[in-house]
């Protein structure tokens, strides 16, 4: 599935009358991870109501079968997608380089030129 596709998973958890928009809604990364959870627990939930009100060997609608196979279809999709949360950009960065290590990251010589940690690690 393409990054651009998300219009498909909203239709998907509408058709299934769950309502993701409103969920996602929250403040911090956590809270929207578990709303997108609990969104599909709920859509599972929705599709198996659906499912057996739609189910061709129950329902004697002519359009049953199809309005079943799109529901199948919505689940499926809904079942592949994972709430992708940026993480927050890295502020600054820690080099640790083995003691015995002869690479220095500024210059060819030795790596003896920085600060000795616990353990004896070389830190920048």
């Amino acid at each position: 599935m393409r990054p651009d596709d998300s219009y498909k998973v909203l239709a998907a958890f509408a058709f299934l009358g769950v309502d993701l928009n409103r969920r996602l809604n929250v403040a911090t990364d956590k809270e929207k991870i578990d709303a997108f959870e609990q969104a599909k627990k709920d859509a599972k939930v929705e599709f198996k109501k659906k499912a057996f009100e739609l189910h061709p060997d129950r329902n004697k609608d002519p359009l049953a079968e199809d309005k079943f196979k799109l529901l199948s279809a919505a689940m499926q999709l809904i079942e592949q997608v994972k709430l992708a949360i940026q993480p927050p950009p890295v502020t600054r960065i820690h080099i640790v380089m083995h003691p015995y290590s002869t690479v220095n990251m500024y210059s060819n010589t030795s790596a003896t030129s920085g600060t000795t940690t616990a353990g004896g690690w070389y830190s920048w």
